[in-house]
């Protein structure tokens, strides 16, 4: 996927998240826990709905890279890293990538700390449009 094809996919996430959520800015910087800062894909006006997005596919094999799944690894870490968030959301716009990485640990450990690891599009049968 190209940076234009990106960022489309990135513009049509954000349009189905504000349906759930509201209005979402994109790309803010705001600082996480030891003060360093990070931008946010998306983040509500409130601050309290994070959200990182991956458009990256798998490698030629259709397995998950190691690097994209150290990318995924940070993000996870610095949603999780910003204080007050109500919603810590990471959508994974490839569906092999979203497939490989739920099986690891990692995702496991991400789902317990309460981040929403969502596919896209969006199901509207997804726990995250139940309120």
């Amino acid at each position: 996927m190209n940076y234009k094809d990106r960022k489309a996919t990135e513009k049509k996430v954000a349009k189905e998240l504000e349906a759930k959520f509201g209005p979402l800015q994109k790309e803010v910087s705001l600082r996480l826990a030891g003060g360093k800062p990070h931008r946010f894909d998306l983040v509500s006006t409130d601050r309290r709905t994070l959200v990182e997005i991956k458009t990256s596919g798998p490698d030629k094999c259709g397995k998950l890279r190691p690097a994209l799944r150290g990318d995924i690894c940070r993000d996870c870490l610095v949603l999780l890293g910003r204080r007050g968030a109500k919603n810590r959301i990471l959508v994974l716009t490839n569906r092999t990538v979203r497939q490989e990485f739920l099986k690891t640990q990692y995702a496991g450990v991400a789902k317990a700390k309460g981040i929403k690891i969502i596919p896209f599009p969006l199901s509207r049968n997804s726990k995250l449009f139940r309120s």
